[in-house]
């Protein structure tokens, strides 16, 4: 089994949407599209993830790299070039980390409290955050 393909039968036993599985694994929706189909829509070549999308993956679907490792095929290739510096946060990353232990119901309240938040007028404008 490919590694878009882990996804794509991951996603439909959750009954999640790319979005939702983006979410999760902060991986963006036309990837895990393009991952899922094993093929670049302009070169036609198969789709070679990172270790580092790989363990997102992983993670995302509560599951060690090891473990991932295990299931998917052999020949499956993977770069091993390091990725580009993340630019989330360490706050942000916690955050993402918390929000991937919730189950779907605490994670939609998440979201729902973060969208009252919004509403209520705590946005960052640069580095300053605006309180109601």
């Amino acid at each position: 089994m490919t590694l878009g393909e882990l996804v794509k039968k991951y996603r439909t036993e959750h009954e999640l949407s790319l979005r939702d599985f983006s979410r999760l694994s902060g991986i963006s929706n036309g990837y895990i599209s393009m991952l899922e189909k094993n093929e670049h829509p302009k070169t036609k070549k198969p789709i070679v993830p990172s270790i580092e999308k790989m363990k997102c993956i992983a993670s995302a679907m509560n599951m060690s790299l090891d473990s991932l490792l295990d299931v998917i095929d052999g020949d499956q290739e993977v770069s091993i070039k390091p990725e580009p510096t993340s630019l989330i946060k360490a706050d942000e990353s916690e955050l993402l980390a918390k929000y991937r232990h919730l189950n779907d119901k605490g994670k939609q309240r998440l979201l729902e409290r973060a969208d009252e938040l919004i509403e209520l007028g705590y946005v960052a404008k640069g580095d300053v955050l605006k309180e109601a």
